[in-house]
């Protein structure tokens, strides 16, 4: 046990903040994961990104080469040496990165490639140890830096796990350390220089393996929020289901006692039509029946919106022309209100257009049944740099009380339970705006003559 102690406090001088990788299942001294399946998925990711990378520089490079070859007749200005450029660039200088690419589609291109590169730094630094043996200060002075970025490149750029550039950064730095002191320099200046390079590789070293720790401990941030995500999901999904299956339950097992109540209730009705003393109790009966009705049916329609909005598929979508559109139908099915629309010609968003023509229209439809008889219906349609925002205006009674209180399910300033008005308008309304990232609004119009309902729409950055 005091052995296990003194480990783990050696670790924890040796690795500042070990504490903080633990939750994270890193083990810092051997920089992998504890679990064998966690560290291969995550070589799996960063190896697929890196892949990706790859792919994007060959294409890039390739296009870039291909593209510079119509400069070249302004370059060459003889007919035999621009055929020539041309027969280097595009079968020499062009080939070379669309072969590379190909070859990143190969199945074992993964492992090949990382041997490929170590294999690479390794044979690099073996070329420079070769010219910097038994040469001069001037040689010493010119290839330094080389060994710099090689092992930069070693470090970030093919090691794409810290302990394979630090094994092949390691042999770059050790050989040339030994072609240092073949050199005929100064022993001061030797000294210098052996000193640089172990500072600037233990400085490189710090660093990655600082990026490599980081890199992990996002890994694993970024797959837990993933599964956390993917859970709340699925956990949503399951009480949607369950409403809807409730409410359905429910609609089925209480619709035949309801109609027994009411048949009841009728019989009892016609054999008392006489009794002025009962018939407020029926009536009060029957009432109580179809309020019951009416929740039962109010709370089903509630759930079928959720799952309704949450289904929606976004796609580009012009809001003028769905505005003008749905303006047209509303005009023929509404006599005696008309309606106006301003609008920019051409509003472009990434939204359900089923979903938005459902929550104009129920935005039309609340304001064309509150509106003044002969009155205008004004929807606007505005947009800045990130928003669009659709605006319904009527004449007529304003709201009081606590708006917000409108946008909740069943809320409705009409009737009773007992309506057929479900109060679901607005709270759609709402649904639909915040499933695209927007959000809704009510309020009386300024100078007191009527309601503006109005939902505000993201645009694409």
């Amino acid at each position: 046990m005091q052995q296990r102690v003194d480990v783990i406090s050696l670790s924890s001088l040796l690795v500042p903040g070990r504490a903080n990788f633990e939750p994270y299942g890193i083990s810092p001294i051997g920089l992998s994961f504890k679990r064998r399946e966690q560290e291969a998925e995550y070589q799996a990711f960063i190896l697929k990104v890196t892949i990706a990378y790859i792919r994007f520089s060959l294409i890039f490079g390739g296009v870039a080469l291909a593209s510079a070859g119509a400069l070249d007749p302004f370059v060459y200005d003889t007919p035999g040496s621009l055929t020539y450029a041309l027969l280097i660039r595009f079968l020499v200088l062009v080939p070379p990165p669309l072969l590379l690419l190909l070859a990143t589609f190969r199945e074992r291109y993964r492992i090949e490639a990382h041997i490929a590169a170590m294999t690479a730094v390794c044979l690099i630094g073996i070329g420079f140890f070769s010219i910097a043996v038994k040469s001069n200060t001037l040689t010493l002075v010119y290839t330094f830096p080389a060994i710099a970025m090689v092992t930069t490149y070693a470090f970030f750029f093919a090691g794409l796990f810290f302990r394979y550039g630090f094994a092949a950064s390691a042999f770059v730095n050790a050989i040339y350390s030994l072609a240092i002191w073949t050199i005929d320099v100064s022993i001061a200046m030797a000294i210098a220089v052996e000193f640089s390079m172990i500072m600037m590789f233990l400085l490189f070293a710090m660093a990655a393996y600082q990026k490599e720790l980081i890199s992990r401990q996002l890994f694993v941030s970024e797959t837990r929020e993933r599964e956390t995500l993917a859970r709340q999901n699925q956990s949503d999904r399951r009480y949607l289901l369950w409403l809807r299956r409730l409410a359905e339950f429910l609609r089925h097992e209480v619709r035949q006692p309801v109609a027994q109540i009411n048949s009841s209730i009728e019989i009892v009705q016609l054999g008392c039509k006489h009794d002025d003393h009962l018939t407020p109790y029926l009536a009060s009966a029957s009432l109580g029946v179809q309020q019951v009705w009416n929740l039962i049916e109010r709370a089903s329609q509630a759930t079928d919106a959720e799952a309704f909005v949450r289904q929606g598929q976004p796609q580009w979508t012009d809001l003028a022309l769905l505005l003008a559109q749905q303006l047209d139908a509303f005009r023929q099915s509404n006599s005696g209100i008309d309606f106006r629309l301003q609008s920019p010609s051409i509003v472009r968003v990434y939204v359900d257009p089923i979903l938005i023509k459902e929550a104009v229209g129920n935005m039309l439809g609340n304001a064309a049944s509150f509106a003044d008889e002969g009155s205008i219906v004004e929807v606007a349609l505005t947009a800045d740099n990130a928003h669009a925002a659709i605006q319904v205006s009527n004449k007529g009674p304003t709201i009081e009380g606590d708006i917000e209180t409108l946008f909740g399910p069943f809320a409705s300033t009409r009737a009773g339970p007992s309506s057929e008005h479900q109060g679901l308008g607005l709270y759609l309304i709402r649904l639909i705006a915040e499933h695209h990232g927007g959000r809704a609004a009510i309020a009386n119009l300024e100078d007191g003559s009527g309601v503006q309902v109005s939902i505000l729409l993201p645009l694409p950055t």
